[in-house]
């Protein structure tokens, strides 16, 4: 991949649910331009969107299944992590990206909400020209992506397992103090 390429990291399954197909569609309207895409993972639509990406001539790079030890790695060859998909459980590509300091741009979904903060540490979309603004914004500004990718990193901190661990104890130290409710009929 040529230093001068803006290289959008995917990192997932490739599956009908995570919708890469929006993304390759994004990707081949954006023209030849000095974007590359970057796709990591397998899964049961392999074929059909590398059909796609063929059909449409969409410059993009697939590493098919790596292993997880070196996904941080794959995550870092990126300047943008890039998602579709609004059918997360726990979204850990998401903080995984911002983990290796890489912002997010992602489908708006209420499961990234305090996660992606659009202008700080990544960009929640809404439509093809919402992605294509949110991108060329990044693209055209060095200092943005530099700005972005610190907030990435220094935001992943409150998901990281300490931060949960904290904030769990914190809860069970709160309900120690709470007063034990009596159950209907105890005596």
């Amino acid at each position: 991949i040529p230093q001068d390429r803006t290289i959008l990291v995917f990192v997932g399954r490739l599956a009908e649910e995570k919708r890469v197909d929006e993304l390759l569609r994004f990707r081949a309207n954006m023209g030849p331009g000095g974007v590359t895409l970057l796709l990591v993972g397998d899964g049961p639509d392999r074929e059909a969107i590398l059909d796609y990406a063929r059909e449409r001539r969409v410059p993009v790079i697939f590493t098919g299944m790596v292993p997880h030890a070196e996904a941080p790695d794959y995550y870092r060859l990126g300047d943008i992590f890039i998602t579709a998909s609004t059918s997360e459980t726990q979204g850990l590509t998401y903080f995984e990206a911002l983990a290796a300091g890489v912002p997010v741009l992602c489908r708006r979904d209420a499961c990234v909400e305090g996660v992606v903060e659009n202008g700080f540490n990544g960009w929640q979309y809404e439509s093809g020209e919402d992605f294509a603004r949110y991108l060329t914004d990044f693209c055209g500004d060095g200092e943005l992506r530099r700005r972005m990718s610190r907030a990435a990193w220094e935001s992943s901190e409150r998901f990281s397992a300490e931060a949960f661990g904290a904030a769990a104890e914190a809860l069970y130290r709160s309900l120690e103090e709470q007063p034990m409710p009596i159950a209907s009929g105890a005596r």
